[in-house]
């Protein structure tokens, strides 16, 4: 008996053994095999409750401010996993600031520079010197086109995101969303393909200047034009159906509600290749047959058409700059674009697993494209201002054309007022003897008085001193010799 107590008393005052201190082999079970008293295993804790154990996400989903309706927090929570929002907070965020800056205070000031630049273009190759060739018709066509994209596109986008009551008018109405979407998409074709048609329209007149060349007149220009205008407002049309990246906007405006047609995908590849991947191939497929087609007359040139093949030398060039210009700046926006649509839609979005890993690095991957087409559709939006300075650069006659335009129409209010000056009765006696000799038009003012009488039209000589039978023959009056012809091209 004395043993007995002995034996529990150390029993009792040994201190308990937890699960985890038993040999891997005897857990719970002692050396015959039988059950270890109670006192020698210590029950587990309780498992932590799970949101004890998750540890909470530094931001919630205010921090992702692209959102528009922020009422159901707990669907969000579960649609933008803590992930992708610790993403787009730490990582994707100087990226969004850069872009957002660059549309907000660049994106207006490039709209009001296109405008006035594509304006002043197309006053200037309306007139009498540039009108009568089929390119100024291209070309006026492309600074319609232009500055519609500029305002369908730009402007209208720019405005929807910081008026809200222009957005809520969108919303509402359908119709004013159907309508816009038509006319930026044919703004977008339009602009493209007259660019195709500049291209491939001088290549024929340089190829086959005797027989293809025949049809490279004004009147087919303009058949051309009407043609691509009508076929894309068909096209412009038809894409109504289709939601495209309007709905997902750079400019964070919230978007209509579109009723998706069937074959969404199949349609917006073909719409990336129509107003992309085709334009660009046949413009540099083009420029470069030009290029060889140049360099082999080159090698053929003889000196009674020097003159020529330096003035078709110019008037090409200007085209080719404009052609590599819309190429460098259109590339990067087709390549953003194209990866941006196949990563929406290679992986469907419905069959991935909310909270799983390729669910948020999907996610993460949209938002990446989605900016970085952001950065390179600013890009793209000087192909819409830069058309004029090409010009400019290129051509001689657009400059002299649009420096005697630009002069004339800001010398009319200076020759209004000077003509309503005291001083001007005294200088009317001459207008009758400039008119009745045009050249006298370019003479000094301060000569007129003495020299000009004794001056012979045309030559610069004293008429006494000239015999009847060896004055100058005639020359050409001030409009043949200064004035270029109808049929004359920028270049």
């Amino acid at each position: 008996m004395l043993l007995l107590l002995l034996l529990l008393g150390a029993g009792w005052g040994r201190a308990p053994v937890a699960a985890d201190d038993v040999p891997a082999d005897s857990r719970g079970r002692n050396a015959s095999g039988g059950p270890l008293p109670s006192l020698y295993v210590m029950e587990p804790p309780p498992a932590p409750d799970e949101e004890d154990a998750a540890s909470p996400c530094p931001y919630g989903v205010e921090a992702l401010d692209f959102l528009h309706n922020l009422s159901d927090a707990r669907l969000l929570e579960e649609e933008w996993p803590c992930e992708v929002r610790v993403y787009w907070a730490e990582q994707l965020r100087p990226l969004v600031a850069i872009v957002r800056s660059l549309l907000s205070y660049c994106a207006p000031f490039m709209v009001v520079l296109g405008l006035t630049v594509n304006s002043m273009a197309f006053t200037v190759l309306s007139t009498s010197a540039l009108s009568g060739s089929s390119l100024s018709v291209y070309l006026r066509a492309l600074a319609v086109t232009d500055n519609c994209a500029l305002v369908f596109n730009v402007a209208v986008s720019f405005a929807r995101a910081h008026l809200d009551s222009l957005a809520k008018l969108f919303l509402a109405h359908e119709w004013l969303c159907a309508l816009n979407k038509v006319l930026l998409g044919m703004s977008f074709y339009y602009s493209t393909w007259l660019v195709v048609s500049l291209t491939w329209e001088r290549l024929a007149t340089i190829t086959y200047p005797l027989t293809l060349g025949v049809w490279c007149s004004k009147k087919v220009a303009l058949m051309v034009v009407c043609t691509l205008g009508v076929l894309f407002f068909m096209v412009g049309v038809i894409r109504v159906k289709y939601s495209g990246f309007e709905q997902d906007s750079v400019f964070e405006f919230e978007p209509c509600k579109v009723h998706t047609a069937l074959h969404m995908t199949l349609a917006m590849y073909g719409y990336l290749v129509l107003s992309l991947w085709l334009p660009l191939v046949l413009i540099v497929v083009g420029n470069l047959c030009l290029v060889a087609t140049l360099r082999r007359s080159a090698r053929t040139r003889s000196e009674l058409t020097a003159k020529k093949d330096r003035d078709t030398l110019r008037l090409t060039r200007m085209l080719l700059m404009v052609s590599v210009g819309y190429v460098v700046l259109l590339l990067p926006l087709g390549i953003v674009a194209t990866l941006e649509l196949f990563w929406n839609t290679s992986v469907k979005r419905d069959s991935l697993q909310r909270g799983s890993t390729l669910y948020s690095h999907w996610l993460k991957g949209k938002l990446l494209l989605k900016w970085v087409r952001g950065a390179c559709y600013f890009i793209y939006l000087f192909n819409f201002c830069i058309n004029f300075f090409l010009y400019c650069m290129s051509g001689r006659k657009f400059r002299r054309a649009a420096t005697q335009h630009f002069q004339r129409r800001l010398s009319q209010p200076l020759s209004r007022l000077y003509k309503s000056s005291p001083s001007s009765s005294s200088e009317q006696a001459d207008s009758p003897r400039k008119a009745s000799n045009p050249a006298l038009a370019h003479v000094n003012e301060a000569f007129l008085a003495d020299e000009v009488p004794a001056v012979e039209a045309g030559c610069g000589r004293p008429a006494a001193s000239v015999e009847p039978e060896n004055r100058c023959p005639s020359s050409p009056t001030a409009d043949e010799g200064h004035q270029p012809t109808s049929s004359a091209t920028p270049s």
